[in-house]
């Protein structure tokens, strides 16, 4: 798609020859913005540069209007201090020429440089246009203008992304889209930016997501010689420096005082400095303004906007309606269920700080499996009574998939719009919008609350950009929730600082105490060691050892002759476990036969038998996608073995079911016979799974619904299931790299989390004792503790 060129113009009245009320704004039809522009006032139209693309269009609008304003700036402050030694001399007693009648003092100094400057200015016009060129422009229609308005509030999207959103909403416009566009940013309705802008110095960075290094393109749709996108945010569709990007604040029935350069309203989102996700105002006060497209300009007023130089400011301000909050819906919350004590003490929390001006984000610290997130329902309706906005923001898209039906039935009088990958409606207006964080991207300063759960998790977690979008898409009085079961040491010194609202939930809902981790020392294999028996050849050599360990993986869990199978029994443990935490050490543990997995020890081998003993399902945690396989193929054959020899009288509980038998299983034991023989009964039902699996969804559902006996992860599954009866085992628990504190806590949480599992046990199994490990232990003991000083257990 070839991109539209941009003009730069320079409007003007010639009887204003003081040159308060210019206007330099940035078009892609300049007679169109005449014929707007002469109901103000203005009949003559100077194109000063163009066409070229939208973003260096931009840059030389915001530096023409820079050389303007130091080139008055100067002039004044010259003409000023005239002015004061004059009427120093003139209190002084000496005589002077008396002033002319009807002349103020104000228009008299101005009256010796402003013709010299007027000059000058028009010395710059290559083509002026007059009010009797543009008669035969055809303006938008208003009900075209106030469709498009409506459809663009609390949006920041791509011209095509306005075609979908028409046409999902079933809306018809009857003239050019372009040029309504251009008429709603001289009305200071929308604004409108190149959504890779060039800053100042010709530094070119993204305005849709705050990515300071884009890269330029291969290709330019603007028959540009240069042109740049942005490689962050190209999955939402790529943003250009040809492309715009049009935008309006969500707060209905307000339309912005002034224009986008003068306005602080829209400011602060598109003058972000180096680091994206920080406004200028906390990283760099004295930095310039950065150039919005659309600018109206006046010298000597610099408040003073388009619209407030309007006759008929009324006009622009009736373009949206109000709209009446609430309606005739109340929002009651229906739960099946009532909430515990610790739960109804948080909800009455939250409901404090939506009603307490002091602080606008809140941190709700909740145990896994906790509740929290019915604990927000009676602030979400609170929101929505009084006509906002709510967005419901997690990390990952099946936990989105699983929460919308939770909340449509909880409050059944609400909208609720789901927005992840693969998503139907994408532009439709809703209540409740329940997305992934990615799709904050595409909101602009649209509710009223956010409630971003997980605020721990990849990919929020240490992501400016989604910090950036996410606040983003908050309305200028909003409040943000954060919600988790492991926030972060910022987060956590907020709260003691009392810069945050803290709400606690340290107990689940059935009351019970939460599993705390077992740690069990022993040496586990490494993949190089079964690489002579693979049937596989070069599958897990050395090189693949080298990518499931590296060098540094697990800060000392690993030496360097660990990736040659070599077990170095001299390196001792990073230190003691908690006083509390159950631990078990072990020498050289005796192996059985794996076939061509993991031989895992005896002792890893007992653990899971144990939970099948007693009927119970088994998580299983690795830390790499090569180990999931691997392990789940050992774990398969050595517990076939023992279920025909008889060693596993659990495996008598577990039947095959006929209708789970997904194609391409990562392991022997993915696909499931119907019942057969006695040997099929008593073999445990096993399968794999990580994030780019193909049966993904249907392992997960699987062992969800009682399918599948052990599942062997990645930390794909740490959050958002819920299995009955069922326990954890996480090896290689001292691979830092990715089971920190948060994650090791996080894979904990699945075990006891159903009101009559009152058996659930969590294993750490490790090598070494890290640091990671003790914190994980140490902060679920802690809960225990708080939960039972607040009588919640």
């Amino acid at each position: 798609m070839i991109e539209k060129l941009y003009f730069v113009y320079d409007a003007f009245a010639p009887q204003d020859t003081a040159g308060h009320r210019r206007v330099v704004e940035v078009t892609h039809y300049p007679l169109l913005d005449l014929k707007v522009l002469s109901a103000l006032g203005y009949s003559h139209l100077s194109v000063v540069a163009g066409p070229m693309p939208l973003a260096w269009a931009a840059h030389r609008a915001n530096k023409l209007k820079t050389q303007l304003k130091t080139q008055l700036g100067t002039q004044l402050k010259t003409q000023l201090r005239t002015q004061l030694k004059t009427q120093l001399r003139r209190q002084l007693g000496r005589q002077f020429r008396p002033q002319a009648p009807g002349k103020s003092l104000f228009t008299r100094f101005l009256g010796s440089f402003l013709p010299d400057l007027c000059r000058q200015r028009d010395a710059s016009r290559f083509d002026i246009a007059t009010i009797h060129d543009c008669r035969n422009v055809v303006l938008p229609t208003e009900e075209d203008l106030n469709t498009l308005a409506e459809t663009l509030r609390g949006r920041i999207l791509f011209q095509h992304e306005i075609r979908k959103a028409l046409l999902e909403r079933g809306h018809h416009i009857t003239g050019d889209l372009h040029d309504i566009l251009q008429t709603l940013i001289l009305r200071g309705v929308i604004g409108r930016v190149p959504s890779v802008a060039v800053e100042r110095f010709g530094i070119p960075s993204c305005r849709r997501c705050g990515n300071p290094s884009v890269v330029q393109a291969s290709y330019a749709s603007c028959s540009s010689q240069t042109c740049f996108y942005c490689p962050e945010c190209a999955s939402m569709g790529q943003a250009r420096a040809c492309r715009p990007l049009y935008y309006s604040p969500g707060e209905r029935g307000r339309i912005p005082d002034e224009s986008l350069t003068q306005n602080a309203y829209f400011s602060d989102e598109f003058s972000h400095p180096d680091k994206p996700g920080f406004s200028n105002e906390s990283c760099n006060q004295d930095a310039p303004r950065s150039s919005n497209v659309s600018t109206a300009y006046t010298i000597v007023s610099l408040g003073t906007s388009l619209d407030e130089t309007s006759v008929d400011l009324a006009m622009a301000r009736s373009t949206l309606p109000v709209i009446q909050p609430g309606g005739n819906r109340n929002f009651a919350v229906s739960l099946p269920f009532e909430l515990t004590p610790a739960q109804k003490h948080a909800s009455q929390l939250v409901m404090e700080f939506l009603q307490n001006p002091e602080h606008n984000e809140c941190l709700v610290f909740a145990v896994c499996g906790a509740g929290k997130t019915e604990v927000v329902f009676e602030a979400i309706a609170h929101v929505l009574r009084r006509g906002g906005k709510v967005l419901f923001a997690i990390p990952r898209s099946d936990v989105v998939a699983e929460l919308v039906p939770r909340i449509g039935a909880a409050i059944p009088d609400a909208r609720i719009l789901e927005l992840r990958s693969g998503a139907k409606s994408r532009y439709l207006d809703a209540d409740i919008v329940v997305a992934t964080t990615h799709q904050a991207l595409r909101f602009f300063r649209a509710f009223d609350l956010v409630i971003l759960d997980e605020v721990d998790a990849f990919p929020y977690r240490g992501s400016a950009i989604l910090h950036y979008a996410v606040r983003r898409a908050t309305a200028r009085r909003g409040n943000t929730v954060f919600m988790t079961a492991t926030p972060d040491r910022e987060l956590l010194r907020k709260a003691d600082m009392s810069e945050i609202t803290l709400v606690r939930i340290s107990a689940r809902h059935h009351g019970r105490p939460l599993p705390e981790p077992e740690i069990t020392q022993t040496r586990l294999p490494l993949p190089d060691e079964t690489s002579r028996r693979s049937p596989f050849p070069g599958a897990f050599d050395r090189d693949t050892s080298r990518g499931v360990f590296g060098r540094n993986a697990s800060q000392g869990a690993f030496d360097r002759n660990a990736r040659r199978g070599v077990f170095d029994r001299n390196t001792s443990a990073s230190g003691a476990s908690d006083e509390r935490s159950k631990t078990r050490r072990g020498d050289a543990e005796t192996c059985r036969s794996a076939g061509n997995g993991l031989r895992l020890p005896d002792k890893v081998l007992a653990i899971v038998e144990r939970s099948l003993r007693a009927g119970r399902k088994v998580f299983v945690f690795v830390p790499t996608v090569a180990l999931s396989r691997m392990v789940c193929t050992g774990l398969s054959a050595s517990l076939q073995v023992s279920a025909q020899s008889g060693q596993s009288p659990g495996s008598q509980n577990a039947t095959p079911v006929e209708s789970y038998s997904p194609a391409g299983s990562s392991s022997p034991a993915g696909n499931f016979s119907p019942a057969g023989s006695a040997s099929q009964l008593k073999t445990p039902r096993i399968a794999s799974i990580h994030a780019a699996h193909p049966n993904r969804d249907l392992h997960r559902k699987a062992f969800r619904t009682g399918a599948l006996d052990i599942i062997v992860s990645t930390s794909v599954l740490e959050r958002g299931i819920t299995v009955q009866d069922a326990d954890v085992l996480v090896l290689y628990a001292d691979y830092e790299r990715i089971f920190d504190t948060a994650t090791l806590t996080q894979m904990a949480g699945r075990a006891g989390r159903t009101e009559d599992d009152t058996q659930a046990r969590v294993y750490f199994v490790a090598q070494h004792i890290t640091a990671s490990m003790r914190s994980a232990v140490r902060l679920i003991q802690d809960m225990n503790r708080h939960a039972a000083r607040s009588g919640y257990l």
